[in-house]
């Protein structure tokens, strides 16, 4: 990088004949400062600073400035850093390649340092003067807008930019050879900055090409000047297009995220829902069977095991009536926090999340009922089961003793003896 000469010698003597020269200094061929100068002393000067120029009669001068030093690119003006700013800058860096003299800056020296990036006016450090950091972002920002990458179509012989639109149709943007008078009283870098930061992304590009076509020209002024002056409106008015598109984007993905979070939640509550309901079937079976067991049992003992038996089932539909209660209260605890985040964050409408959250919750409250509705039907059953065994126990059934007296029927033969006839013999039944 080059190195920073204070003063340099060479530069200040030309600073004071440019600036006292009888005539209009001009430069030439873009290399060659020509002046007049009525200074006697003027030749002596030149020679003694080692600065090579030509003279054609006794006033005039011209000086090779690409001569001058290879650390410098010395211009007569600020219109002549801005004519020849293509000379010194490389399209692919945007930036100068060496330190900046200009050697008529409204009637001062104006030095600017490549390497500190530091501007100096008559040898005062001015950081309120713009005039090389806005050239340089002024050729970043036109070699952005020239790419193919932001340009449907350039032609280079006419140094014109063309974009294309379905809805807005086309915008013509042509370049000038040289840069219109920037301001040098403030700072554009950050604003081209961030045009080439957002325009990376190929929706928001879309946004601020959009606005390009809604920009008014004034009069003599071109479309490239427009741009530069009005790149903070541009940039925001860009934005929140991009910002309502993305929330209509998001808006739309954070419905389906919701919609899938409901989902989500049901789907574990039905899961549960189904746990308890496999129970609640089992249960009718399994009381039913036990009084039906018991009821003709009077053997004190297998009293025990039966309502052993069934006191262990009781205990464990029951524990897991509480544990499918615990997996409710942290799926609620765990439902509130989410949709509280989609609350605060989603940007959804709260009639929106209110409806879907609703819904969820009148799902658990009623899983939550059941299961305590559960859990006090089992007690209840459990109770009067174990009330019919200890009736069972206490109050066996009596056996009723009385026998019943069995009498066989048998054939008594009865002879009748009749003096004057003998008849047969008839049965006579007994009892």
């Amino acid at each position: 990088m080059p190195k920073m000469i204070d003063f340099d010698s060479k530069i200040l003597v030309l600073h004071e004949l440019v600036k006292n020269s009888t005539s209009q200094p001009v430069i030439n061929n873009k290399e060659n400062l020509t002046f007049t100068s009525n200074n006697s002393q003027t030749k002596e000067l030149l020679e003694t600073n080692e600065i090579k120029f030509d003279t054609y009669d006794t006033n005039s001068y011209t000086i090779y400035l690409n001569k001058i030093s290879d650390s410098w690119i010395v211009v007569l003006n600020e219109d002549s850093l801005r004519i020849r700013i293509n000379d010194f800058i490389k399209p692919e860096d945007s930036v100068f390649q060496k330190n900046v003299a200009v050697l008529l800056y409204q009637n001062k020296l104006l030095l600017y340092d490549l390497t500190t990036q530091v501007t100096t006016i008559d040898g005062q450090k001015d950081e309120k003067n713009y005039l090389i950091e806005n050239l340089c972002a002024y050729q970043k920002l036109v070699t952005k807008l020239k790419s193919e990458d932001f340009v449907d179509y350039f032609n280079v012989a006419k140094n014109l930019g063309v974009i294309y639109t379905a809805t807005k149709g086309i915008l013509k943007i042509s370049f000038p050879t040289y840069p219109f008078k920037i301001s040098d009283d403030k700072s554009i870098k950050s604003l081209v900055d961030d045009v080439l930061r957002r325009n990376a992304d190929d929706q928001f590009k879309v946004h601020f090409k959009n606005e390009l076509f809604q920009l008014e020209k004034k009069e003599n002024q071109t479309l490239i000047e427009t741009i530069v002056f009005h790149l903070d409106s541009i940039l925001q008015n860009a934005d929140n297009n991009y910002q309502i598109q993305l929330k209509n984007y998001s808006f739309d993905k954070l419905k389906s995220d919701l919609q899938k979070e409901k989902e989500k939640y049901f789907s574990s509550l039905r899961e549960i829902l189904n746990k308890i309901l496999s129970q609640t079937v089992g249960v009718p079976i399994s009381i039913g069977a036990s009084i039906f067991a018991s009821y003709k049992v009077e053997n004190i003992f297998v009293l025990g095991i039966i309502l052993l038996a069934f006191a262990i089932y009781v205990f464990f539909a029951i524990h897991f009536q509480l544990i499918y209660r615990k997996d409710i209260l942290e799926i609620e605890i765990d439902f509130n926090e989410d949709f509280k985040n989609i609350s605060e964050k989603s940007g959804l409408q709260e009639s929106e999340i209110k409806k879907e959250r609703v819904k969820i919750e009148r799902r658990i409250k009623s899983i939550k009922n059941t299961i305590i509705g559960f859990i006090v039907a089992i007690s209840v059953l459990a109770i009067l089961f174990v009330g019919f065994v200890i009736n069972q126990v206490c109050f066996p059934k009596v056996e009723d003793k009385s026998k019943t007296i069995n009498l066989k029927a048998t054939n008594v033969t009865i002879s009748v003896i009749d003096s004057t006839k003998q008849t047969k013999n008839k049965p006579i039944l007994r009892k």
